[in-house]
């Protein structure tokens, strides 16, 4: 995940479980492919259900990558302005063109975060 988002997370109470969860279940129909490799996410709310629950924001490879980039509450903004899609598909296409040593890079900058379950840890 980003830097940013993974204090977004914290604020938010989200735990890594749910974002690793997410990226099982890509390919939900609750999720959106918005081009350029980038995909909006359900993610629940703490003890609640995906509908009143986050939007994230997902660049993603299939077998190679998954990195959140972004995420907000449903209550708080219905949606991402098409501006802001046009710069995050930007994003994701230079993000899924990095290659694993750049990738292990970011992470060991701590540009890109590694999500871990709480079993790897």
């Amino acid at each position: 995940m980003s830097k940013w988002l993974g204090k977004w997370m914290r604020k938010s109470k989200i735990d890594n479980e749910s974002l690793l969860s997410a990226i099982k279940n890509i390919d939900s129909e609750n999720n959106v492919d918005l081009g350029s490799g980038l995909y909006k996410v359900r993610v629940a709310r703490l003890n609640q259900g995906k509908s009143s629950g986050y939007r994230t924001l997902l660049v993603y490879k299939q077998d190679r990558l998954a990195l959140f980039v972004y995420g907000f509450a449903k209550n708080e903004r219905d949606n991402i302005s098409s501006k802001e899609l046009s710069i995050l598909r930007k994003q994701a296409k230079q993000i899924i063109e990095l290659n694993a040593k750049q990738v292990k890079h970011a992470i060991a900058c701590g540009d890109f975060i590694k999500l871990e379950s709480e079993n790897e840890k």
